[in-house]
């Protein structure tokens, strides 16, 4: 995967972490709590991990740019 497909899928994937948050908090009245079931939480690791992965490439290709 080419790394600004990394970035963009990274951007997707906050975004629809930030409009499912948003839901969350417009609908506090409902019966189901968003924010409790693990959805979110689940999410974040995901984005953490995609994180440290983008940033694993892009010191990679930086250190096999600075020896070239």
């Amino acid at each position: 995967m080419f790394f600004p497909q990394q970035i963009n899928e990274l951007l997707e994937e906050l975004i629809e972490l930030r409009i499912y948050v948003e839901a969350a908090i417009d609908f506090v009245d409902e019966e189901i709590d968003f924010l409790t079931d693990g959805i979110v939480e689940n999410r974040v690791v995901r984005l953490l991990q995609s994180i440290a992965t983008i940033l694993s490439t892009a010191q990679t290709r930086a250190t096999n740019f600075e020896m070239a």
